[in-house]
């Protein structure tokens, strides 16, 4: 059983109410809250808050201490896969993975190594690109094709660089807990 679904099975039999009661209450199929009881479905969204008005608690109560768990390997993926946002929002590299860091931290795996790898590679990176890109306006007024070609392709590579290794770290990461995952169910005893 669920902590979710026994922690609502819980407060149900305090209030006295059957899952029939609870499910008039809330308006939710009674089939719904015996699969959460259960163990087998997780409430979200409405159907998370109407139980927990009908129950007359909180829903930071319900869910409080029982917070969905991310696989690891998906976490560390997606922090990883994160400091790719740069190409949407100006210095996203070091804020989006900032934001998951301090709010997934807890679940991904040696989270301050690799806070501190974001921020070894993406820093220098930051400011390679900055000053690449402030060199290539310079010389567009200045007209010297040559330098604004060398400098172009030059910033080019550091944003191909920042894409590629993300991406082969955020698939390393995930195949990785994963593979390990297979190995230890299927490792012989």
């Amino acid at each position: 059983m669920n902590t979710v679904g026994n922690y609502i099975r819980e407060h149900r039999l305090n209030k006295g109410l059957s899952q029939e009661e609870l499910a008039n209450r809330s308006n939710i199929n009674i089939r719904t809250i015996q699969r959460i009881e259960k163990g087998e479905s997780e409430p979200y969204g409405a159907t998370l808050r109407a139980l927990a008005e009908a129950l007359e608690i909180d829903t930071t109560d319900v869910n409080n201490g029982h917070r969905h768990k991310v696989n690891p390997g998906r976490a560390l993926a997606l922090f990883r896969l994160s400091t790719i946002s740069f190409l949407f929002v100006p210095f996203g590299n070091l804020l989006l993975p900032w934001v998951i860091y301090a709010m997934m931290g807890d679940q991904i795996p040696n989270s301050e190594e690799e806070w501190r790898r974001v921020k070894r590679f993406q820093l220098p990176w930051t400011v390679a690109l900055s000053i690449s890109m402030t060199v290539l306006v310079v010389f567009m007024f200045i007209g010297n094709a040559t330098v604004i070609v060398a400098v172009a392709v030059i910033s080019i590579s550091l944003i191909l660089v920042n894409i590629g290794y993300p991406l082969l770290h955020a698939y390393n990461a995930y195949y990785k807990q994963t593979n390990t995952n297979a190995a230890l169910i299927l490792k012989p005893k």
